[in-house]
């Protein structure tokens, strides 16, 4: 819900990683960015089931997922890292497939960031949190089955 909301919504994962890391202080950013991660999948994976449901008809989790990962790398660019450095209120980007281009709200992730971390902390912190975000999005399962050995 609150990930994949805020994605479609500023067209970046940022705002849901920092709203997270205020609400969950208790994490690092690392375990934050997966707990964004499991989220997004688990939200692919209720999605498809509830499309199967009610269409009768299989819908790709892998597509779905794939799809989520390339609004969070279109988010996460450069260009979009350093127009919400310079403050800028929007940027357009293309999708890293070249298919289309995204309209980011660079204005809303700044804030997020900024009300979450503090001002003085944004250039260090957006640098560190896009790393976290760069490996594509797995199933469910592979989230539940590596938990289970980290316990």
């Amino acid at each position: 819900g609150l990930a994949y909301g805020k994605l479609n919504k500023c067209h970046s994962i940022l705002p849901a990683h920092a709203f997270l890391h205020n609400w969950l202080p208790q994490y690092t950013d690392e375990e934050i960015s997966e707990i964004v991660r499991v989220s997004l999948a688990y939200k692919e994976e209720l999605a498809a089931k509830d499309y199967k449901e009610k269409v009768g008809k299989e819908l790709s989790v892998e597509n779905g997922l794939a799809l989520i990962h390339r609004d969070i790398i279109a988010g996460n660019v450069k260009t979009v890292v350093d127009a919400v450095l310079k403050n800028t209120p929007e940027v357009v980007v293309q999708y890293p497939d070249k298919t289309s281009s995204v309209r980011v709200d660079t204005a809303a992730v700044r804030n997020s960031l900024i009300s979450y971390y503090g001002e003085s902390f944004v250039k260090d912190k957006i640098q560190e949190l896009v790393k976290y975000y760069v490996k594509p999005l797995a199933r469910l399962a592979n989230y539940v089955d590596k938990s289970a050995y980290n316990a």
